[in-house]
């Protein structure tokens, strides 16, 4: 073992970092979280893109167990994520029905009154039986980067679980993780600025009650061993060096692209961003935690948000109702026969088909086949092998996945900034399928339409443009749409209905073909 003259603490025997203690503050929560008898699960918080993924990796090849079915590498991350697919989804979930993304950076699920005791409770167990999963040969490590706004949830969930909760902090400059998410997801400075400071901040709030350690990303690619030997000692745990070959060969200095040393920028007129960084770098030196200038600077984002927030959410509702207007007063080509085919605006280089089957979109392209669950994208990205996605075939998938605009914002990740997004939707005011409900008739098990305005809203909210929409006539209602004037009475089967000329021919639609972009 190759010997940096840094110390690991009490003692190295035999390739070992033995824990020494943790000295700081803690409360109930972890009275016996230094007992070898009870079980230890550690929990990587911090920002995305601020090297969770690299600690992780690196205290999983020093002896701390993960939980199996791990997301794999794509092109933002090439080394591998190292996060639990199924904690991926749950906390996915768990923000889309809520209304939140991973990069929402309000406060608002912080909110007393944002989840209700049953909800809570429900997601707790949900995340207590992922945990009650995992192994337990040797202390849990856990990273998913959204706990680090969702800590209520899954510290509870570790501790009716029987866990003692230990946390590793990453950090690294904020300028530095701007420029990734820059380069990455094309966000502005202004949007990660605040999702940086949400996540630092809350991350930083929730571990005071537990052992934790600050470990900063540059320290990690200058001396892996000595933030090792300081994770050891902080958290009084035990790791191996036995693999430090392969930790060496796993170290990619060259992957550190976003380089910062300038004093961080302050966007929202405040100093908040430079004393919440410079707090955390000198934690990451063995300094204490100054936590006052963290409270300051919680209070200070605090207060801004909760009113930036009302006046956002006024204006996502007076937005919502105008582009409600706007689809509703957009055209709606009619075609007896459309096919997706003649929706292609541009010649398909890159294909992710989830029809399977049509030729048209193959021939001369690198094609991925799709699947239909939202943990097969990481497979998908895995397989496209850093080629960016410029046609996307959905065929008729929105209709059978569980969460149409989850499945549509995590696909934006792959895809070119010019990508077509081809699909073929049911349309859920078709007038034939509305009679056969009335009489009785159940739809197709596990399929479901969607209105006009439907369409609209779902592209809308995962970050898409509509270019085409298409009705393809249904051939059983014959006669319709024809030229009304005003509104007509209409007989379908048993039902009698009085429709504008808009609403027939929106009605006489079996399916919507659209032609969608995505909005970076």
């Amino acid at each position: 073992m190759r010997d940096t003259g840094q110390p690991f603490g009490r003692a190295r025997e035999k390739s070992v970092l033995k824990g020494v203690g943790f000295a700081a503050d803690r409360t109930d929560m972890t009275s016996a979280a230094g007992s070898m008898q009870q079980k230890q699960l550690v929990y990587v918080l911090g920002m995305h893109r601020s090297g969770t993924s690299l600690i992780t990796r690196i205290l999983a090849l020093c002896g701390l167990a993960l939980p199996e079915r791990l997301m794999g590498a794509t092109r933002g991350n090439p080394t591998g994520h190292w996060e639990p697919l199924d904690a991926y989804l749950l906390n996915e979930s768990f923000l889309t029905r809520k209304g939140s993304t991973w990069f929402d950076p309000s406060l608002r699920l912080q909110c007393e009154d944002a989840v209700g005791a049953r909800e809570r409770d429900a997601f707790i167990g949900e995340i207590r039986a992922f945990l009650d999963c995992c192994p337990n040969d040797a202390p849990l490590l856990i990273k998913e980067p959204r706990i680090s706004v969702l800590t209520e949830y899954w510290f509870a969930a570790a501790l009716q679980s029987g866990y003692a909760i230990k946390v590793v902090i990453a950090n690294r400059h904020p300028g530095e993780v701007i420029g990734s998410l820059r380069t990455r997801d094309e966000f502005s400075a202004e949007l990660a600025s605040a999702v940086w400071l949400k996540y630092t901040l809350l991350a930083e709030r929730a571990a005071r009650a537990v052992p934790r350690v600050v470990v900063c990303y540059e320290n990690v690619l200058a001396d892996w061993r000595k933030e090792i030997g300081r994770i050891a000692a902080g958290l009084d745990i035990d790791l191996s060096l036995e693999r430090e070959a392969e930790i060496d060969a796993f170290l990619d200095v060259s992957l550190h692209h976003e380089k910062s040393e300038r004093s961080p920028d302050e966007l929202f007129g405040v100093p908040l961003m430079a004393p919440t960084y410079a707090a955390l770098v000198a934690a990451g030196r063995g300094e204490p935690l100054v936590t006052a200038a963290l409270d300051e600077a919680f209070a200070t984002f605090r207060a801004g948000e909760r009113a930036f927030r009302s006046g956002a959410e006024e204006a996502r509702r007076r937005a919502g109702g105008a582009m409600a207007e706007r689809v509703a007063a957009s055209p709606l080509t009619l075609s007896p026969a459309p096919s997706l085919a003649g929706l292609v605006a541009h010649e398909p280089q890159v294909v992710l088909d989830f029809e399977a089957g049509e030729e048209r979109f193959r021939a001369g392209a690198f094609v991925v086949s799709g699947g239909r669950r939202l943990d097969d994208l990481a497979t998908i990205d895995g397989a496209l092998e850093g080629r960016p996605v410029d046609t996307v075939v959905l065929g008729d998938i929105l209709e059978t996945v569980d969460e149409p605009i989850t499945f549509l914002r995590e696909l934006r990740r792959l895809l070119a900034p010019n990508a077509q997004l081809l699909a073929r939707v049911s349309n859920g005011r078709n007038l034939w399928a509305l009679n056969e409900l009335v009489e009785g008739r159940p739809a197709v098990p596990g399929r479901r339409g969607f209105s006009f305005l439907d369409l609209g809203s779902i592209f809308a909210s995962a970050g898409y443009r509509l270019e085409t929409v298409d009705g393809h006539v249904d051939a059983r209602l014959k006669g319709l749409p024809g030229d009304f004037a005003g509104v007509a009475n209409l007989k379908v089967g048993r039902m009698a209905l009085d429709l504008s000329a808009a609403e027939i021919r929106e009605m006489s639609v079996l399916a919507f073909l659209v032609r969608a972009r995505p909005v970076f």
